[in-house]
């Protein structure tokens, strides 16, 4: 589980970008998988709002892009986690997982 810190900019979108997806054991890159996303608390609540869906960014190896749109419930100081899920082969016999956690602060950012 790959983790990334940074802040969470309360009622903007919040591009995120997960970069160099790939297998622990092989080390080949995963180009196409099924990337979900749900914000969640501290307390593992999800976050209305909090869903994100990512695209494969064409080309790349393992990055994939997607956007929290400004309607997320966040409240600033807290905490909350991005859980990631990309899924390749779904529903066939060598569908295989991977989780990747996103920890932020949430913040108002002005500029």
């Amino acid at each position: 589980m790959a983790e990334v810190t940074g802040t969470f900019k309360i009622g903007s979108h919040n591009k995120i970008t997960i970069s160099g997806l790939q297998w622990k054991a092989t080390g080949a890159y995963i180009n196409n998988a099924q990337v979900t996303g749900t914000l969640k608390t501290h307390r593992d609540e999800s976050v209305t709002g909090g869903s994100v869906t990512f695209d494969y960014v064409e080309g790349s190896d393992g990055e994939y892009e997607g956007l929290l749109g400004p309607t997320a419930n966040m409240q600033s100081g807290r905490t909350y986690r991005l859980y990631a899920v990309a899924i390749t082969s779904p529903g066939q016999a060598n569908e295989r997982q991977v989780t990747v956690l996103m920890e932020r602060q949430a913040a108002y950012v002005t500029a």
